[in-house]
C-alpha cells in the first residue's frame, strides 16, 4: 500500500528531477535472480540508486565497478541497468544457496527475501505461526484455502471468519431489512439486471 502512494505521487510530480535520483522504483528494477541450487531470491534495492549501488559492488566484492566509466553515476547505470544486473545475476549464480547469498547481502546492508510459489509460501513456519492462511468451508461438502486477516491485535480476534456467501445471496434480505423492499419488487429488480445473484445450481 505505501508502494502505491509512492507510485501514485510519482506520477503526480511535475518538477524536474536530477539525474542521480530515482524517484520511483518499477518492480522490474529490482533483481531477481538465481542462486546455485535454482533458489529465486529478490533484493529489496535498486542497483543503479545512489548508495544502494555501492552495497551491491560491496557485496559482489566488485570495487572496481564504482569506477567503471558505464556505471560511475546514477544516470550511467539507468542507461546500462540491463548490463547491470546482468553483473549482479552472473555472481549471484556462484553463490550456492538463499542462505548464503542473504548473509552476503546483509553484511553489505541489503535485505533480501526468496520468492516462494504460494503452496510452499502457504506452508512455512511463518505461515502456520501467523495463522496466515486458513481453511473455511466451501458449502458444498469441502473445504478451500485463503488468505487469513493480515492484522493481529493483542485482545481483538480480526480473523476472516464466519460462512462465504454467494454472489447476491442476502440480496432480499438486506434490501427488505434496509428498506422495506418487497420480495416482488426483489425479484423485479433482480430480473431487470439491477440486483445481481448467482446461486449454486442445485
Amino acid at each position: 500500500m505505501l508502494y502505491v502512494n509512492e507510485h501514485t505521487q510519482n506520477e503526480l510530480f511535475e518538477g524536474d528531477v536530477a539525474d542521480d535520483v530515482i524517484r520511483s522504483f518499477q518492480p522490474g528494477d529490482y533483481p531477481v535472480l538465481t542462486t546455485g541450487n535454482g533458489t529465486l531470491v529478490v533484493v529489496s534495492g535498486h542497483p543503479a540508486e545512489r548508495g544502494t549501488f555501492d552495497l551491491f559492488a560491496k557485496a559482489m566484492n566488485r570495487p572496481e565497478m564504482l569506477t567503471d566509466p558505464r556505471f560511475d553515476t546514477v544516470a550511467k547505470r539507468l542507461a546500462n541497468l540491463g548490463e547491470l544486473q546482468q553483473f549482479v545475476r552472473d555472481w549471484a549464480i556462484t553463490i550456492e544457496t538463499a542462505e548464503e547469498i542473504e548473509n552476503t547481502f546483509a553484511e553489505s546492508g541489503l535485505a533480501m527475501g526468496v520468492l516462494r510459489k504460494m503452496p510452499d509460501l502457504a506452508d512455512t513456519d511463518w505461515a502456520h505461526e501467523r495463522n496466515a492462511i486458513i481453511s473455511i468451508d466451501d458449502r458444498s461438502g469441502g473445504t478451500f484455502r485463503i488468505p487469513n486477516s493480515p492484522w493481529q491485535f493483542s485482545d481483538a480476534d480480526v480473523s476472516t471468519r464466519g460462512v462465504p456467501k454467494f454472489r447476491g445471496e442476502d440480496n432480499a434480505e438486506v434490501l427488505q431489512s434496509l428498506l422495506g423492499i418487497s420480495a416482488d419488487e426483489v425479484a423485479a429488480l433482480t430480473e431487470s439486471g439491477a440486483l445481481s445473484i448467482r446461486l449454486p445450481k442445485k
